[in-house]
């Protein structure tokens, strides 16, 4: 019986992986890095890796895991489709359609700030609210924002995007190419 999920927060530094039940119970979390250098595919196959071993030091595969949800730092449209995560280096990635390479368990892609959101709505401090708004540090800032309980991705998935704001015009160098 697949009773079990997987929550992928992906980071510009770390990858962290939680298996977790129905109900929210976290029944064990990792992290291993993310080594973006070695592009999406690497990113991947380190996203599987990491999924894998989690699930073997409870003695479960992935033939008893109902779907991957994850979190990406960055635009994210249709739950598939990454515009842009800068601090990643992906631009126009369908990393559902990639992760089939990898895994044959289905894959739910969002906003890594959006997602977290609504795990709060759904089991965690903001539990039983109908609106939340949530601020993600990492190695960016980012935002996610809950109306009537689900999550409002805004056009195009940018709906809660205040992490990348041009604050200062000579600024510091971002990962996007852009300063301030």
């Amino acid at each position: 019986m697949k009773d079990l999920y997987v929550g992928i927060d992906l980071g510009g530094t770390f990858i962290k992986c939680g298996i977790v039940t129905k109900n929210g119970e976290v029944l064990i979390n990792g992290q291993t890095p993310t080594e973006v250098e070695k592009g999406v595919d690497g990113v991947l196959q380190n996203v599987v890796r990491i999924m894998r071993s989690q699930l073997e030091k409870i003695s479960k595969s992935e033939s008893d895991v109902n779907c991957i949800g994850f979190g990406v730092p960055g635009i994210v449209e249709d739950n598939r489709f990454v515009i842009e995560a800068t601090n990643v280096h992906w631009k126009n990635e369908n990393i559902v359609e990639k992760m089939k390479k990898f895994t044959s368990v289905p894959v739910k892609l969002g906003n890594d700030a959006d997602v977290a959101a609504l795990g709060e709505v759904k089991f965690g401090a903001a539990k039983g609210m109908k609106h939340a708004f949530m601020i993600t540090l990492g190695t960016g800032v980012g935002s996610g924002i809950i109306i009537d309980g689900k999550i409002f991705s805004g056009n195009r998935g940018c709906g809660g995007e205040i992490g990348h704001t041009i604050l200062h015009k000579n600024g510091e160098l971002c990962n996007c190419g852009q300063k301030g």
